[in-house]
């Protein structure tokens, strides 16, 4: 049950992600819900394994561990139209941006960006997410980017698939 109802919530994460991108809004609202949107997915992926469910409901981790267990899926390899090298080569240098995706959650942030709260830097300079650019938004249009959110939407569009 838990599964499901993450994946829920991260679908209607996904769709405020995706409105709210590429709009006048500061970026850092766009990638807060990035962050979350991956988070859930990532839990009602693991949250399959019932063993798991301690450690995946305490954390805000979980984005680039799930990568790594679908990089060997089946029903992934044939919605992303890749052979069993391809896509876990494809993952393998995804996992550098989904880290960043993945840390911009406040509690992994320390003392960096996120787009939920202010922060201070160790010099003292403070920050205001509604004015930080983030560097992230502008490699999310890249191709890099592009590979990383093509994934994502299809984990959340075709969950079904990641559990064949």
């Amino acid at each position: 049950m838990w599964s499901k109802v993450f994946l829920e919530q991260a679908s209607s994460d996904w769709q405020v992600y995706e409105h709210l991108k590429g709009t006048h809004f500061p970026n850092c609202h766009a990638l807060h819900y990035l962050q979350m949107a991956t988070e859930k997915l990532a839990k009602a992926y693991l949250l399959v394994i019932p063993t798991e469910s301690q450690s995946v409901l305490s954390t805000h981790k979980g984005l680039t561990r799930f990568l790594r267990n679908v990089s060997r899926n089946s029903g992934l390899q044939n919605e992303m139209g890749m052979q069993a090298k391809q896509l876990q080569a494809h993952i393998r240098q995804l996992l550098p941006l989904a880290s960043e995706v993945e840390n911009l959650a406040p509690t992994l942030a320390g003392e960096g960006p996120n787009p939920e709260y202010p922060w201070q830097d160790p010099l003292g300079n403070f920050y205001v997410p509604a004015i930080y650019e983030f560097p992230l938004s502008k490699i999310l249009l890249e191709p890099r980017g592009y590979s990383l959110i093509k994934l994502i939407r299809i984990a959340l569009t075709k969950f079904d698939v990641l559990h064949r």
